[in-house]
């Protein structure tokens, strides 16, 4: 608790930093340099990306089962999936398919071999 002295010390500083405070306005250049002009083609906004990483996820399908067989899922078990042996993984970019590809190994690692890319249009 304080005491009613400090309190309105208190108040008093608060006061006296708030008439201290000088706003000023300030104007910023445009970004692309030119007042009014129109908006960049769309080529140059995806440009202006092509610097950012983006988390890719590859989907060879989707299973559905109880939970009961869920939870009594073991080593060795399998999982059937929606999807026919030789159709293609689904690239996902977010919840979007953005291309289809083959299981490839790259070294030690699995891999994608893009065989179907969605057009600009119906990606995000």
């Amino acid at each position: 608790m304080q005491s009613t002295s400090a309190r309105g010390a208190l108040v008093g500083l608060l006061i006296r930093f708030e008439q201290a405070m000088t706003i000023q306005s300030i104007e910023l250049p445009e970004l692309n340099g030119q007042a009014g002009s129109k908006a960049a083609a769309p080529s140059q906004r995806l440009a202006a990306l092509a610097g950012v990483k983006a988390e890719l996820t590859v989907v060879a399908g989707h299973a559905s089962s109880k939970v009961g067989d869920i939870l009594s899922l073991k080593e060795g078990a399998v999982l059937a999936l929606d999807r026919a042996l030789n159709a293609p993984f689904d690239v996902m970019l977010g919840d979007n398919v953005i291309a289809r590809g083959e299981l490839v190994a790259v070294g030690e690692q699995f891999g994608i071999r893009i065989v179907q890319v969605a057009p600009h249009e119906s990606r995000p």
